[in-house]
């Protein structure tokens, strides 16, 4: 009791569901119990006693997470079981629920995959719980129980299919061992569409200082040589992985599905310090993604935010993995819309650091979000039509949660004073939103926030969301890098107090302007200085990004100052939506004609993303 405290856990090495554990609170206790114990197991345990309302059980495969879900204790008891009382009574349970991985904490994955690790390669179930800030190991479970619908909640089919293709990765190195030594690879174990992109680190980092690296996501619509939407994800996955899977790690470069089958995800899964490199990983991988669709199923990944002309309600949703989370959905909002179906964006993840450098940059955010989409919009037409707007993917978005007006509130994020001010204003009114819902559970989460800037609590970061995708990946990183030195260099005047945060109803006036008129757009921008304003006191938007410029070249590398020469270029000439909607408009009133003329735009622009190169038609 010394060393543990009072009171402990006592139990068994081999037991499961709770059986042959003892919470010991006194001496006589332990005279009670251990007697008993001893008679069956020469060994026991002792654990100090940490109390929790869940246990987190997190699923370890080959030393990876497979799945994970809160284990909750039996209401009045501090078991996750507790057994019958007398010889009618039943046993109960505590309720089970699953958790995407990506929203488990970092801390905790970490600790299971390191206590799997010192047992083995097979299949884990870790039971760990939070303490103050930290995670603990409870227990290791070899081969543990994975029930439908409790386990694998949140992850779905994919548990399974990761299990079937671990079995047969063994079963394959069993049958090759005896040849190892003298058979080169065949060309399909060697298969270089599969070879490693970039370098991973060789100890991976899960704390980094704010804006130290970057992590970019993209999302690309599949599509035919006549521009029609192709549902190919599971087949190009399967391929990019060599068995069927919903996510495929190449490297530094990862590949997996989003919410509909004509879509498919490409990222950086690791962070990295420099968006060189960053350009350079993604080219690469988009050139793997555009090699399978052409060699396999004569396709090819789409450029830009928007579809010119899909049919939205002939969507297919993704149904292999997270199939309750798209369920659910789709049972709460109208996701057979373009707002859910047809709006492919570029996101920008960045380190929070500490709490202080954190507050400031969702606040800085604030500050540039609303005029990203006169940088970056790219979606001038949907329905087979040319629209009025310029960002007419962001015009969805600002409604497509409107049902949940918690989850979205104005796209422009609210100012916060500390992260638990964030988890009190902005996350706990989701959470209260969808607690108030029947089974909509497996939604309540933090990436069910769509607001333009949101934390990652999860992985110590924040997504800036709101950046319609370009022609090439180039133009992506130098939109990326604007984004990552003007953010950085806000923060630092706010931690300094030099700027005073202007009404918040300006900015999301300014966000609205921007999304509607694009680089022509005027602005409110009251934190922004020595700018030109007209009688009413708005500034061109053109003047506030030139001001961004300027804040983001203090930041980036020298490496990186070229992006910023783009970024110009952009700000110079016009978005890529205003510029694809200059090549269209002569054809606005010819449906046949328009169609035509879309097709042909969108297939330069499709040669662009494999070719990595800005598209011609950028030019005035």
């Amino acid at each position: 009791m010394a060393e543990v405290g009072s009171p402990f856990v006592l139990k068994v090495p081999d037991g499961s569901f709770s059986t042959a554990v003892f919470k010991i609170p006194t001496q006589a206790a332990w005279d009670r119990t251990v007697p008993g114990l001893l008679a069956g197991s020469p060994l026991l345990i002792a654990q100090a006693w940490t109390p929790t309302d869940f246990d987190w059980r997190i699923g370890v495969l080959d030393g990876r997470p497979l799945y994970a879900c809160r284990y909750w204790m039996v209401p009045g008891h501090w078991q996750i079981r507790r057994a019958a009382q007398n010889a009618a009574g039943a046993v109960k349970d505590g309720r089970v629920e699953g958790v995407p991985l990506e929203s488990v904490p970092a801390a905790v994955k970490r600790v299971a995959c390191r206590a799997a690790r010192l047992i083995g390669d097979g299949l884990y179930g870790i039971d760990a719980k939070e303490v103050d800030g930290s995670a603990v190991v409870i227990e290791v479970n070899d081969n543990p129980d994975i029930h439908l619908d409790y386990e694998d909640q949140a992850e779905g089919d994919w548990v399974y299919e990761e299990l079937v293709a671990w079995f047969v990765k063994r079963i394959d190195e069993e049958v090759a061992s005896p040849l190892k030594s003298s058979e080169p690879p065949t060309q399909e174990d060697d298969e270089p569409i599969r070879r490693p992109i970039g370098r991973l680190p060789r100890v991976p980092r899960r704390e980094y200082r704010a804006y130290e690296v970057v992590g970019l996501e993209m999302e690309y619509a599949l599509v035919d040589a006549k521009m029609e939407p192709q549902q190919l994800a599971e087949p190009t996955l399967a391929w990019l992985g060599g068995r069927p899977t919903s996510e495929v790690e190449l490297g530094v470069v990862a590949f997996s599905n989003e919410f509909f089958d004509h879509l498919v995800e490409i990222k950086t899964h690791v962070p990295l310090s420099g968006l060189v490199e960053s350009e350079r990983a993604l080219a690469e991988g988009i050139a793997r993604l555009s090699s399978t669709l052409e060699e396999r199923f004569g396709a090819r990944p789409m450029p830009t935010s928007m579809h010119p002309w899909i049919d939205p309600s002939k969507a297919r949703r993704w149904s292999r993995s997270g199939k309750r989370i798209y369920e659910t959905y789709a049972r709460l909002f109208d996701t057979s819309t373009h707002g859910w179906a047809n709006v492919q964006s570029c996101q920008v993840n960045l380190p929070l650091g500490r709490a202080h450098e954190a507050v400031a940059m969702m606040n800085a955010s604030a500050l540039l979000v609303p005029y990203l989409p006169a940088i970056a919009a790219s979606s001038p037409m949907y329905d087979g039509k040319l629209q009025p707007g310029v960002d007419n993917r962001l015009a969805f978005i600002l409604q497509h949660q409107l049902k949940m007006p918690e989850t979205q509130g104005q796209l422009v994020p609210e100012y916060c004073e500390s992260m638990a001010g964030y988890k009190r204003d902005v996350l706990r009114p989701i959470y209260q939103a969808v607690d108030a819902l029947d089974d909509a559970r497996s939604i309540r989460h933090e990436w069910l926030n769509a607001r333009g800037a949101v934390f990652k609590l999860s992985r110590r970061s924040m997504e800036v969301r709101v950046i319609d995708l370009q022609e090439c990946v180039k133009a992506d990183v130098a939109i990326a890098a604007l984004v990552r030195g003007a953010l950085h260099d806000l923060s630092a005047d706010l931690v300094k107090g030099r700027i005073p945060l202007p009404e918040h109803r300006l900015l999301v006036e300014d966000l609205h302007a921007c999304v509607h008129a694009g680089s022509q757009a005027r602005v409110w921008a009251p934190h922004v200085p020595g700018v030109d304003r007209d009688a009413e006191g708005r500034a061109a938007v053109k003047d506030v990004i030139a001001h961004m410029q300027t804040r983001a070249s203090r930041r980036l590398k020298r490496a990186e100052q070229p992006y910023l020469e783009i970024v110009d270029r952009i700000r110079r000439e016009g978005t890529l939506s205003e510029r694809m909607a200059s090549r269209l408009r002569p054809h606005a009133d010819d449906p046949a004609a328009l169609r035509e003329e879309a097709r042909a735009v969108w297939l330069e622009l499709c040669d662009c993303l494999v070719e990595n190169r800005l598209w011609p038609g950028r030019s005035a």
